[in-house]
């Protein structure tokens, strides 16, 4: 496996590359820490634990496809860390309520672009994501939460207007 960390808004994730399934691994800890906004690795690390016990409690299958490898930790040492797929980082990042939630999905998302078009032009684009059918999963998953959100608001909108004709009368 081949470590090669990657930014997303001037925070380092680390992440590992496994090359017999072709898929990134990134740190759970490392997107916890975007996602709550942490300066403290340890508060994220908490962060993590708790929520990592409360999914298990409630059968999330988020849990049990995150995996332990060796990454490199702050101190140069190697440390087992819990990782997790793009795949099952989406599901995660919905269990978390941040304002980071949409840009690390979209993040997410363009790296599983960067590896599908890899495939075509391995001399342009780094090796990322699983398979091309995991992408597309992805992104349809991502769609349907996007108009999810988008007629919740919409219905939100009428409601209020509702409330505001039947306050005056009308």
């Amino acid at each position: 496996m081949n470590m090669l960390p990657v930014v997303f808004e001037e925070r380092e994730i680390r992440r590992l590359y496994d090359e017999k399934t072709e898929t990134w691994f990134f740190s759970v800890v490392d997107i916890i820490q975007v996602l709550t906004q942490q300066p403290d690795y340890q508060a994220a690390r908490k962060y993590w634990k708790v929520l990592k016990g409360r999914l298990a409690k409630e059968g999330s299958e988020v849990v049990t496809n995150c995996y332990q490898l060796k990454m490199a930790a702050a101190d140069g040492k190697q440390r087992l860390t819990d990782v997790a797929s793009a795949e099952t980082l989406l599901r995660l990042v919905q269990s978390v309520p941040s304002p980071k939630a949409e840009p690390i999905k979209l993040w997410l998302a363009k790296v599983g672009y960067e590896r599908m078009a890899g495939r075509e032009n391995r001399n342009r684009f780094h090796p990322s994501l699983g398979s091309a059918a995991s992408f597309s999963r992805i992104i349809s998953d991502m769609n349907a939460s996007t108009l999810r959100n988008r007629a919740s608001a919409q219905r939100r909108v009428s409601a209020n207007r509702n409330v505001s004709l039947m306050r005056a009368g009308k």
